[in-house]
């Protein structure tokens, strides 16, 4: 794709979320679109583009078809988009005298509450059947009504006043499950409202596009007008086109599809500009410019949960002393979880990063100013996402791409750089000593805790981690949260494990979803690989399943691309391949690796 071409990408209705990082493409299933008028062109607009939706009327009070479990089974996803017209009605509005405060206030809480009503029938099927919900709010008028000079936040100010409205939403969305702010207004924004909105011609409430409706009934006037289009530079059917991406890249985002888990980078004319074993001091970046925009969007993705690298041909102790003057502070070297700064292959630094961080390539970024050194990386590790050629889009591309984005940052986010380096520190340690002697100073301790309600405070990490980790996860499943939720009032059960050593306290690091007597998914993450914690957990679970009176525990396995590292897992456990299952009885006697203190909390009814 040549530059102009590949700009147009970077300008249409992809801007907001760039498709640089995106590998596959999800699978949606058959969605809902639930609103009036614009919601209907809406979906009108997801089915021209390949995603298959139907459209359901909702209006005033409306309340929504009886939807069948069955039914709602068909549906991966339902998209509302309320009328504001519906909840702030522009009569009552437009007869309050400008200045009485307490009239629009009082009038602004009735709307709220009209908010939260309207919204309670919306997501009616969000609450029976657990379907995701994306709630666009409401696109805020250009400008104030009464006058630019007057007060702008106050609700005598009509966008003030919407303003307000969309927090409350945002607030109301907060109380449910499975609940997504779609931002209408924000994609409304970045195109440009004169393109869109229609509070130049229509009325202040009805704040949807502008559209060509009135030419038709307005052709009997004296003098004929020519068509909106001709007065105005539209360009709705490119917001619709933005509206879809934007929930594309939502989607994608709660998938963890593609997911990038580390962003190595380049220093020279990549973090700075120039070389700076040339130039020292004179590489520093302005304090506002092009490089610090990219570093402070590299922070962001590490605030999310993600790893930074260096790799770079440079000399690593000029770097150390010069870095400091460098960015004074705003980004440091000890952001970068690991570091290579030497005058190796940059190829054969990137296999120690994989190998330190245990990750695979096609979950790594690198980015690089050199084309050869781009080259030589993309041939030696195919799968992984290679950038820097363009160094002004990389700043959106780190920061608004949904595969560097996550549905929740836990606990565990801020953590993760320090965990990492202390994950290579206990790998140094252990090179000197033999494995058992290595094993035996840890003073590994593994606390394992069984949820089984979304309420529970750990269910957003367990939840992550079941849908992102792909190296040792016995069957590669995904989950939707709605599938867990059904599990969970069948009496599945979730086991999550959570690991502490001399170095670092991990926090959870690995699961297993279980039913009755049957292991349907062990998940655990690779910064633990190698140390046995999972034939530690997995005689718990056979202890719990034997407890509930059963004489077998089953366990599902299906090798996939990625998951060797767990190929022997069940083996090893002393379990036997029956009919497809991995079997043991439950009369064996269970046994913890003796390096490993254990323990078991049952949190199923801690409430969030």
């Amino acid at each position: 794709m040549d530059f102009k071409e590949y700009s147009r990408t970077q300008n249409d209705h992809r801007y907001r979320a760039p498709e640089d990082l995106a590998v596959s493409r999800p699978e949606l299933g058959r969605g809902l679109v639930i609103g009036s008028c614009f919601s209907e062109w809406l979906a009108g607009t997801f089915n021209a583009h390949g995603q298959s939706v139907d459209h359901i009327l909702y209006n005033n009070v409306a309340v929504l078809p009886k939807l069948t479990a069955e039914k709602a089974r068909e549906y991966g996803y339902q998209i509302i988009i309320l009328g504001l017209r519906n909840i702030t009605h522009e009569t009552p509005y437009i007869h309050i005298q400008p200045g009485n405060e307490t009239a629009y206030k009082k009038y602004f809480d009735e709307s709220v509450a009209r908010l939260r009503q309207f919204l309670v029938g919306a997501m009616q099927y969000n609450k029976e059947h657990h379907l995701p919900a994306f709630v666009s709010n409401f696109m805020v008028p250009q400008q104030n009504q009464i006058g630019r000079l007057l007060p702008r936040y106050r609700f005598g100010n009509f966008v003030y006043f919407v303003e307000q409205l969309n927090e409350s939403l945002a607030q109301e969305l907060e109380e449910y499950q499975d609940a997504y702010l779609l931002d209408m207004d924000a994609i409304a924004s970045s195109f440009g409202k004169k393109h869109i909105s229609d509070d130049s011609v229509w009325i202040s409430t009805h704040r949807t596009e502008l559209t060509d409706t009135d030419y038709v009934v307005d052709q009997n006037r004296i003098t004929k007008p020519f068509h909106i289009t001709e007065y105005y530079d539209l360009r709705t059917p490119e917001f619709r086109l933005a509206i879809q991406h934007e929930f594309l890249a939502a989607y994608r985002t709660l998938l963890q599809l593609d997911q990038v888990k580390l962003i190595a980078i380049d220093l020279d004319d990549t973090l700075w500009r120039g070389v700076v074993a040339e130039e020292g001091f004179g590489a520093k970046p302005p304090k506002d410019a092009w490089p610090v925009g990219f570093a402070e969007a590299l922070l962001n993705f590490k605030k999310r949960g993600g790893l930074l690298a260096i790799i770079s041909k440079n000399d690593e102790a000029k770097i150390i002393s010069l870095w400091d003057q460098i960015y004074e502070g705003f980004i440091h070297l000890d952001d970068f979880a690991i570091r290579k700064i030497n005058w190796r292959p940059k190829t054969e630094n990137m296999e120690e990063v994989l190998k330190e961080a245990n990750l695979l390539p096609g979950s790594v970024v690198f980015v690089d100013d050199n084309p050869v050194e781009r080259a030589a990386m993309q041939a030696h590790f195919p799968e992984m996402r290679i950038l820097g050629e363009h160094p002004y889009y990389l700043r959106r591309i780190v920061l608004w791409s949904p595969e560097t984005q996550v549905r929740a940052i836990t606990g565990e986010s801020a953590k993760r750089t320090q965990m990492v380096r202390a994950q290579i520190l206990r790998e140094q340690t252990r090179k000197v000593m033999s494995r058992d002697e290595f094993l035996a100073t840890l003073g590994l301790k593994v606390n394992v805790e069984i949820i089984a309600s979304e309420r529970d405070s750990d269910f957003p990490r367990a939840f992550e981690l079941l849908n992102k980790t792909n190296q040792f996860n016995t069957t590669g499943a995904r989950w939707r949260k709605e599938d867990l939720l059904d599990g969970f009032a069948q009496g599945m059960a979730i086991y999550t494990f959570d690991a502490t050593d001399k170095f670092t306290s991990y926090e959870i690091v690995g699961l297993a979803i279980v039913v009755q007597n049957r292991i349907k998914q062990f998940v655990m993450s690779c910064r633990v690989v190698g140390l046995d914690i999972e034939y530690a957990v997995l005689p718990i679970i056979e202890g719990c399943i034997a407890l509930a009176g059963h004489p077998q525990v089953q366990a599902d396995f299906v090798e996939t691309p990625a998951n060797k590292l767990c190929h022997e897992l069940y083996q090893r456990a002393g379990y036997q391949l029956t009919n497809g299952f991995w079997t043991k009885s439950t009369q064996a006697a269970p046994s913890a690796p003796a390096h490993i203190k254990i323990s078991v909390e049952n949190r199923n009814n801690r409430p969030r």
